[in-house]
């Protein structure tokens, strides 16, 4: 397969694999909590497991990415991460949350980068 048919297959098969992992601690937050009645505010630690779910979908990214990626993929990564970050704050707009979810969220989100980078197979970059 030709690097840049393996790179785009790569970034497809994280950017799936990212939310997969966030629609997961979605669910779980919603399990746990139930839906509220109409008009009443989750329970802050309701918010705790998205943050979570965030940082969990960076490190996902970064190894799915490392493992099937033909070349150097840092950019690949930082594409995702950047559309992961853009779609955590468009969450904002959706409903209120609190005020550390944001901070919280990104402070996650480089953590996870931060580990996978760490632990993600990187191939050499190729001429």
């Amino acid at each position: 397969m030709k690097a840049k048919a393996r790179n785009s297959m790569a970034g497809v098969v994280a950017l799936i694999a990212a939310f997969v992992t966030i629609f997961l601690t979605e669910t779980a937050v919603h399990a746990i909590h139930g839906k509220p009645p109409a008009g009443a505010p989750l329970p802050e630690s309701a918010f705790v497991a998205p943050i979570v779910g965030y940082g969990l979908a960076a490190l996902v990214t970064i190894l799915v990415v490392g493992r099937l990626a033909a070349s150097h993929h840092r950019a690949i990564v930082t594409s995702l991460l950047a559309g992961i970050g853009i779609l955590a704050a468009l969450n904002l707009l959706w409903f209120p949350h609190p005020w550390w979810f944001l901070p919280a969220t990104a402070a996650t989100l480089f953590a996870g980068w931060w580990i996978g980078n760490r632990l993600a197979p990187i191939p050499p970059p190729r001429p």
